[in-house]
């Protein structure tokens, strides 16, 4: 298993992000069984 950190900026949902993935995984026929998105707060909003 592999993990990568995704930092993005804007009015961007967790669905936009999971849709974006699979489409992306799908499109570039990479060989991937499962994926998570894990949506953290801010720690500079919460501030």
């Amino acid at each position: 298993m592999k993990r990568f950190l995704i930092e993005i900026s804007g009015e961007v949902t967790k669905g936009d992000i999971s849709d974006a993935l699979y489409h992306g995984l799908e499109r570039n026929e990479v060989d991937w069984t499962s994926y998570n998105v894990l949506e953290v707060e801010n720690e500079e909003a919460s501030q």
